[in-house]
């Protein structure tokens, strides 16, 4: 086989929407004496405004601006005025953190460029930058309410009752002792306020805390400069759980994986490591925290491992033995309801579980098949994101998670004209990748159905309608961009499909019709050994992750470094298969950058030129 030298890659630190932009844009051509008072009077505004607000714990509130400007400004120029970036989005709105009450730099340039204008100079000094700001203020309470809370209604700070709430708040990104008075004067304000601190969270791109308190208490942590936003803890999104007819008495018996075969971390609800398929091929499971336990209430995280066990059972039960390929080790994040741990911060989970899964039983790819249903990409990747982003580079892993599965109202909205719709829905603006898909330096993984879920028994039930034929996109997966438009999923990969049952009017899944799902693992398999699961999970992407990371990886290029990491580029670019690209039947197709930008089979990865 020919070798090929590899291009070497060049690894990008910090978050990509902060990064510096060179020079300013086009001078709007504003008149200085009109715009310059205008600016220069909103400066003095704001300055106001901050010499009113109180202490707290003695300590003076930050300094936080909101700039909105009509061209980029690069983050050095600020810097000269002693204003530094924290966030900015699509609308050139900038947040900036202000290292002067006084804003002395600030206000000279303006009043130099509300000056008369030096002799021979066309344009008033400094008006690159000042023309370039279009208005200066601050942040307000509404501002700081989160996306899913102004979804359930809550669109200003009187919008809160006095039930109590558990809450997360988000500081803006600051640093060492900064970051050390930006909690102290949240949490004297939480006490003062009748609210606590459950947990705190502090990562290189995040600043986090858990809170718990009433309206009152939310009013007041609304009115702090230090926060970004207040939002609802991440909820996971779960597909339905199935049930099947198979029994112990009419499947194969199955064969452990070998001691030394490589071991798949998961992340997940929790396990039945005791299941007969399972039995010698589970490395260890923990709680994170410990007090979760381990065990599989949830019924998800038993399913997960079987498919990273064995793939789809479905065509392997005319094989005797059944064979186990990998191991697993599980960490569990979730309690039996299906909602992350009450006091830990789900980024604080995902560290502890991931430094544990690689440093005590080596895993090199680690499977995420949970997501926030109420999240889907926005401007810039969520801290949960963010910590996946730092813990792939930083431990140099194969991170793997799912797109998500659409809501369900979304997709019950649609009624019968849900085949006639098809595959329009799933582009729309509402379905796109939920967190923490947004991440980076990680494997999204869509779903593909495996065939169109219909059964021999529909033949004289007009009624009954597949969506998707096989190799196209599963009803309920979603769809890319991720943020600041990243071309995700990066893989898509068998997950099943959903048909429409027009006697019951309702969407049935591998729960309820077997050919609509994927074979595995049940959790509770003394009442029942197998179960169907139709969800965007990653499937056998798991198979071609562990392949290229640890058995053919000697075969690989290294990177630049001389690891063997594994990253999305090296898998692309995939073919298509034909029956995405040519089922002409359908009037409108959706184009291949609108389906994620490119549809990746997974099954085709290890062909895949680097």
């Amino acid at each position: 086989m020919a070798t090929y030298e590899h291009l070497p890659l060049q690894r990008i630190e910090g978050e990509l929407e902060r990064r510096k932009r060179p020079g300013f844009g086009p001078s709007g051509g504003r008149d200085s004496k009109v715009h310059g008072p205008k600016i220069g009077g909103e400066i003095q505004e704001v300055i106001d405004r901050q010499k009113r607000r109180p202490k707290i714990a003695d300590i003076d509130p930050a300094f936080i601006l909101r700039v909105t400007t009509t061209s980029s400004v690069s983050e050095d120029e600020w810097a000269k005025i002693g204003l530094t970036v924290l966030a900015n989005d699509p609308a050139k709105t900038i947040i900036l953190f202000a290292d002067d009450v006084e804003l002395k730099a600030f206000s000279q340039k303006v009043e130099a460029y509300n000056g008369e204008k030096p002799e021979g100079q066309k344009n008033a000094p400094y008006a690159a930058l000042i023309d370039a700001i279009e208005s200066v203020g601050e942040l307000t309470g509404e501002d700081r309410i989160g996306p899913v809370l102004r979804d359930e209604g809550y669109e200003k700070p009187d919008s809160f009752t006095e039930s109590q709430k558990t809450l997360d708040v988000e500081l803006w990104p600051v640093a060492g002792l900064t970051a050390d008075v930006f909690v102290r004067r949240v949490s004297v304000a939480l006490e003062h306020n009748g609210g606590t601190v459950i947990s705190v969270y502090r990562g290189r791109s995040a600043l986090l805390m858990r809170v718990r308190g009433s309206g009152q208490t939310i009013r007041a942590l609304l009115d702090l400069p230090e926060i970004a936003s207040v939002d609802r803890p991440p909820e996971p999104d779960w597909p339905e759980l199935i049930a099947s007819d198979l029994t112990v008495e009419n499947v194969p018996s199955s064969e452990a994986a070998e001691k030394g075969a490589v071991i798949i971390g998961i992340i997940d609800s929790g396990l039945s490591s005791e299941h007969p398929f399972l039995v010698g091929s589970v490395a260890g499971s923990f709680g994170e925290p410990a007090g979760l336990g381990d065990d599989d209430a949830k019924e998800h995280g038993t399913p997960v491992a079987g498919v990273a066990v064995y793939g789809d059972l479905r065509g392997k039960l005319t094989t005797t033995p059944l064979q186990a390929r990998f191991r697993v080790a599980l960490a569990k994040v979730v309690n039996a309801e299906g909602r992350f741990d009450d006091e830990a911060l789900v980024p604080t989970q995902m560290e502890g579980s991931i430094r544990r899964l690689h440093g005590e039983f080596g895993c090199r790819v680690i499977n995420i098949s949970l997501g926030d249903i109420k999240r889907p990409a926005g401007p810039k990747p969520s801290a949960w994101a963010s910590v996946l982003d730092e813990l792939a580079r930083e431990l140099d892993i194969v991170i793997v998670v799912s797109t998500g599965n659409a809501s369900g109202k979304h997709l019950a909205a649609l009624g019968d004209g849900i085949a006639a719709a098809f595959p329009d829905f799933i582009l729309h603006d509402s379905n796109r990748i939920i967190e923490p898909a947004t991440a980076v330096n990680v494997l999204t993984v869509g779903s593909v159905a495996h065939s169109n879920g219909l059964a021999d028994a529909d033949a004289d039930n007009v009624g009954v309608r597949s969506i998707a034929e096989a190799l196209q996109p599963s009803p309920f997966t979603r769809v890319g961009p991720g943020s600041n438009n990243a071309i995700k999923p990066d893989l898509v990969d068998f997950g099943g499909t959903v048909v429409f049952d027009g006697p019951t009017q309702r969407l049935q899944d591998g729960s309820n019709r077997a050919n609509a799902g994927i074979l595995t693992t049940n959790s509770d398999y003394l009442r029942q050994l197998l179960t169907y699961r139709s969800g965007t999970s990653p499937r056998t992407t798991i198979y071609f992750a562990i392949a290229a990371a640890s058995l053919a990886c000697p075969a690989w290029p290294t990177s630049s470094s001389g690891d063997c990491s594994i990253t999305p580029r090296r898998c692309a670019p995939s073919r298509i298969p034909p029956s995405i690209r040519s089922n002409a039947s359908t009037a409108r197709r959706p184009s291949r950058a609108q389906l994620g930008r490119r549809t990746r089979s997974a099954t085709r990865a290890t062909t895949a030129r680097t």
